[in-house]
């Protein structure tokens, strides 16, 4: 986590007293998210894609601190089925083009 936010000019200073304290609350916002089944954390590889945007730049410039982001043991955090529906209508309230699962089943496939 450290390393996805130490850079960023959006959060400030990068003094270890408010990373550390950014940290905690972060940690504290995923353990609950966590306790309440909303999402699973494991451990593992990171998605190729969200590397490549690492690599490139587009999240957050390219520093050594990033380079932990592409590491081979990182903290993954995934939506379950119990936080997909609050997703959804977050995106909604954003008009956000979201339909439901199976929705689209008997849609033709996008063209290219």
């Amino acid at each position: 986590m450290r390393a996805a936010y130490l850079d960023d000019p959006f959060l400030g200073t990068d003094d270890e007293s408010s990373v550390a304290r950014a940290e905690a609350h972060l940690r504290g916002v995923i353990d609950m998210l966590e306790d309440l089944g909303v999402v699973k954390v494991t451990r593992g590889r990171p998605d190729p894609d969200f590397s490549a945007l690492v690599r490139s730049g587009a999240l957050v410039p390219f520093g050594e601190r990033q380079r932990a982001l592409l590491g081979t043991d990182v903290e993954l955090l995934a939506v379950t089925p119990l936080g997909t529906r609050p997703v959804r209508e977050l995106l909604l309230s954003l008009s956000r083009h979201v339909p439901a699962v199976g929705a689209l089943r008997d849609e033709p496939a996008p063209r290219r």
